[in-house]
């Protein structure tokens, strides 16, 4: 009984790949915003929180602060982000200052994919796409903490892939 369904399941999703994608994306939403803001705030996060906080209560958006110091150890993004974050949902936790993160890591999944489709095929660049973001490091570190490094990474791949894109173009100057 039970094989049966998994088999007819499995020939379903074969005839329909982009069910796959539906199917995935279904199940790890809740799967990374359960229990987003459950843990207390660890490792480097704490400076994230204050420095956001700083400049979210000062109004200076240019010149961050941490304890009232100038802190230019990380770029703004994502201060700017966590900023909008307290803005719009009136809250300032864990679970808020979590959240970039995830947005980082679908995105970064989403331009992996987008970025591979053409030359592995959609269904090639979906599997890789999706081992990124179930390595455990990414799926067990990086997306469950509030640390600006998905959104670097991220960043600095798509740098490097436009870099790589033109090239292959001929169109060093754009």
């Amino acid at each position: 009984m039970v094989e049966s369904l998994a088999r007819r399941v499995l020939i379903a999703l074969s005839q329909r790949p982009w069910w796959v994608a539906v199917l995935t994306l279904a199940l790890a939403l809740p799967a990374l915003l359960v229990h987003l803001g459950w843990q207390p705030l660890l490792v480097d996060e704490p400076i994230r929180a204050l420095v956001a906080l700083e400049m979210h209560y000062s109004g200076r958006f240019f010149s961050p602060t941490l304890l009232g110091l100038p802190y230019y150890n990380k770029p703004p993004l994502f201060n700017w982000l966590l900023i909008i974050l307290f803005r719009l949902t009136g809250r300032q936790d864990e679970w808020v200052l979590r959240l970039p993160t995830i947005a980082a890591l679908l995105l970064y999944t989403t331009a992996l994919w987008r970025v591979l489709r053409p030359q592995l095929g959609s269904r090639l660049a979906f599997t890789v796409a999706l081992a990124f973001a179930t390595t455990g490091r990414v799926l067990f570190y990086d997306s469950f903490l509030g640390l600006i490094d998905l959104w670097h990474a991220g960043l600095t791949w798509l740098g490097f892939m436009a870099v790589w894109y033109l090239g292959q173009r001929q169109q060093w100057v754009r």
